[in-house]
Formats: C-alpha cells, structure tokens, sequence
C-alpha cells in the first residue's frame, strides 16, 4: 500500500501552524511555492539566504505520519471509518457505498464528525485539516 501525500492546502496550514521537522529534499517530500509535489526549487535555493523566502520548500509529510504527530503533540486524534447507515424499518446498520466519514477527538472528547468523503485518504486530509486548524 503507497503512503498518501498531505494536499498542498493541508501543507501550508501545517507550515503555518508549526510543524517544522524536515529531514532534506531528498529524504522527505515537499511541495515548491508554486504546490507542485517534489517540484523545481531554484528559486527556494537562489533565496534562501532571505530574512523572508516566498519560494521556500513546504514539507509534505504522509497523512498517516500528520496524524500521529497530531495526536502525539497535540492529543487530537482523527480516525476514519465507513459510512455506516441505519435501515429505519429493520434498524440494522448497513453500508450504504463506498463512502467515509472522519471523527475528531482532542483530549478524549468528542470534537466532530463529517461523512461523504468517496475515499478513506480524502477523509483523513480533511479531517486533518480541521485538527491542525484547531491549533
């Protein structure tokens, strides 16, 4: 199974928002200024002497790596599941397609939850985002 990039958006939130750990350009991947993964950095290298470079690399770390050093530094825990639906006549619980949902914890307590994401790595993303914006 291949690890999922962080989107572009979610990247530069977490910049924002103090997540630093980067271990080089070719060991951990990153998105240029312009959001293009692993893309040209000339313009980061030619600046990178600058009190402030706008063409400075942004890290991209995998979603399940954000979601551990969420929960690990920040004890907000975002976990993904199937959409699971109740049958009103019978009352069983079913699966109504292919669709996810993401709950949000932070300290034990329950934060969120939001359903209708068409893949388990769009739901972790999103809620992701929502965790690192409660930062």
């Amino acid at each position: 199974m291949k690890e999922t990039i962080v989107s572009f958006e979610l990247a530069k939130l977490i910049l924002k928002k103090g997540f630093k750990e980067r271990s080089g350009l070719c060991t951990h991947s990153y998105y240029n200024y312009k959001g293009v993964l692993r893309g040209d950095v000339t313009e980061a290298i030619k600046h990178r002497n600058d009190e402030v470079n706008i063409y400075q690399t942004i890290p991209a770390p995998t979603l399940s790596y954000l979601q551990k050093w969420v929960m690990k530094n920040h004890n907000i825990d975002v976990w993904v599941q199937p959409f699971i639906a109740k049958n009103l006549i019978t009352n069983d619980l079913y699966l109504p397609g292919e669709l996810y949902s993401y709950f949000l914890f932070k300290n034990g307590k329950f934060i969120n939850d939001v359903s209708g994401f068409l893949s388990f790595d769009d739901a972790l993303n999103a809620g992701l985002f929502e965790a690192v914006e409660l930062l």
